[in-house]
């Protein structure tokens, strides 16, 4: 798959390279595909695909970004997964910055951003082709990566943009008033939880520096309700989210973001 567009760019501004801020940033997103027959229609895929390719900056986001929508659903399949994160971040033209990985949570009824991922723990959930990963499976495909791995953004503040992001929504669209967004710890030992080890362990791998390298890579639960109203609000919710991945990304490139990180 070729993604050609141009990932975070410095600005030429600011003469100081080594903290110049940045201009534009470049969020890849992904959602999954129908999971049996009690969710024929998978919200995620529909809220990423109804994502605009480009999010100017604005007053209080002053990054702009561009938005990558990986053209097709994800399988709710392990052996799918398995093989299709390398080839996304590992790509020859896998130039974004930030990977955002959107899906769904059918026991919950609110939005919630996922603070680590888990490698173990998948023997006890059948996909969708009836089959699960051995219990050893984490432990012998990652060997050297963590059982926990956590995203190297600073969670605590990307949480407290994207609420920002969302009560300033509110003030202007009454579809967004009320909306129900928190913070998780558990990603579900699920497809979601597997898809978001998958990509924070690529890159733990590729930084040379393992355990202090950067993660870039977030994932979204949404709720299960797939009609026109959901899926809108859902793209307020993860535009909302983007905008604010984006400038935590920023900050960090900054070089002021580093004591906040969360470490794996």
């Amino acid at each position: 798959m070729a993604l050609p567009m141009p990932g975070g760019r410095l600005s030429s501004s600011d003469p100081e390279a080594g903290v110049s801020a940045v201009d534009e940033v470049t969020v890849l997103v992904t959602g999954f595909g129908p999971f049996r027959d009690e969710f024929p229609v998978n919200p995620s895929f529909l809220i990423a695909n109804s994502l605009p390719p480009i999010l100017n900056a604005i007053a209080g986001s002053p990054v702009s970004v561009r938005i990558l929508i990986h053209p097709h659903p994800v399988r709710v399949a392990y052996k799918d997964v398995r093989e299709l994160v390398p080839r996304l971040l590992g790509s020859k033209d896998a130039n974004f910055d930030i990977v955002l990985h959107i899906g769904m949570a059918s026991g919950r009824d609110y939005y919630s951003i996922e603070s680590q991922g888990h490698r173990d723990g998948y023997d006890k959930n059948a996909d969708v082709d009836e089959k699960t990963p051995p219990a050893d499976d984490g432990a012998t495909f990652w060997p050297d990566c963590d059982p926990v791995l956590k995203p190297s953004f600073d969670f605590d503040g990307l949480w407290r943009k994207w609420q920002s992001n969302l009560l300033g929504m509110a003030a202007f669209d009454q579809l967004m008033v009320d909306v129900d967004a928190r913070p998780s710890e558990d990603p579900g030992h699920y497809l979601c939880d597997f898809i978001y080890y998958s990509s924070l362990a690529w890159y733990f791998r590729k930084g040379p520096d393992g355990r202090d390298g950067e993660r870039p890579v977030m994932f979204l639960h949404v709720p299960a309700d797939s009609s026109p109203v959901d899926i809108e609000r859902g793209r307020g919710v993860a535009v909302g989210l983007i905008r604010a991945l984006a400038d935590n990304w920023s900050v960090r490139k900054r070089g002021s973001g580093s004591a906040g990180l969360l470490k794996g």
